[in-house]
């Protein structure tokens, strides 16, 4: 560690000329986090000092989120590269990078280069200097707002229910209760109307026998009617007495006369 952050502080001066190569195989740092190890960071707090030892703070942040949202030039953030590389470096800020990014990030922040002397550095052309820039500070800027944020959360007060009663699950899922009730309604529907009729009446009450007897041992012809006695043998009671009196109002109309009303016809006399 003691090597590692005199290296450090020389790389802007007398190693500003070393290659990227041999600078990062010198440092040998950590390109690539799991996620345990980020979160870890994040909630452990990253705190990254300027280089008169005053945090970068909000404002800060606010520059780096317009750059990462490609609202303003590189030149804004300038002044920022500096320490986000040495606490890239140092390993305080765990965030993957590949070997071009952290290359670029050591050449502008750490050897202070401009972009033109990068370029030669690297043997890349501008605009893909200026891309992985712009995602390597896009990552070290998320992890930095993570970081602020879960600091912010365990600043909030916890606000807990006094004498609250304890919430206890239900025994039956809610899912379960609503289809129990549906099942319910439609068994409630079909008893109250789907009711299955009686249909005794319409029972034909006769034997092999009967039918034998009513045939008389041949096949009816197409259209037959066959006809059987009912059970007994009698009518029912509340047949009987309208058979007579539909009888008895014929024989009424055959004794007035055949006129629709009941009258007696008029023959014209000839």
């Amino acid at each position: 560690e003691d090597f590692k952050g005199r290296l450090l502080g020389l790389l802007a001066g007398a190693f500003r000329d070393m290659s990227a190569a041999l600078a990062l195989s010198l440092l040998d740092p950590k390109l690539s986090f799991s996620d345990a190890e980020t979160q870890a960071s994040v909630q452990a707090g990253v705190v990254v000092p300027r280089a008169d030892g005053s945090p970068i703070d909000a404002y800060d942040l606010k520059r780096l989120q317009a750059y990462s949202n490609n609202l303003v030039d590189y030149h804004m953030i300038l002044d920022l590269l500096p320490p986000l590389a040495a606490c890239y470096f140092r390993g305080k800020i765990p965030a993957t990078l590949s070997y071009a990014q952290a290359a670029i990030l050591l050449c502008m922040g750490l050897q202070r280069r401009e972009l033109g002397e990068v370029e030669a550095a690297l043997n890349l052309p501008s605009n893909q200097v200026l891309a992985l820039f712009s995602k390597a500070i896009r990552k070290l800027y998320q992890h930095l707002r993570s970081a602020k944020e879960a600091e912010l959360e365990r600043a909030l007060p916890v606000v807990t229910l006094r004498n609250a009663p304890a919430l206890a699950p239900h025994a039956v899922d809610v899912d379960e209760e609503l289809d129990e009730a549906a099942r319910t309604v439609r068994e409630e529907i079909k008893a109250k109307y789907l009711q299955v009729e009686d249909l005794g009446q319409y029972a034909i009450a006769g034997n092999d026998d009967d039918f034998a007897a009513a045939t008389g041992g041949k096949l009816p012809s197409s259209g037959g009617m066959l006809q059987v006695a009912a059970p007994g043998g009698k009518k029912k009671a509340d047949e009987a007495p309208m058979y007579k009196k539909d009888k008895a109002g014929k024989q009424g109309k055959k004794e007035r006369g055949g006129g629709r009303d009941g009258r007696p016809s008029k023959k014209p006399k000839k």
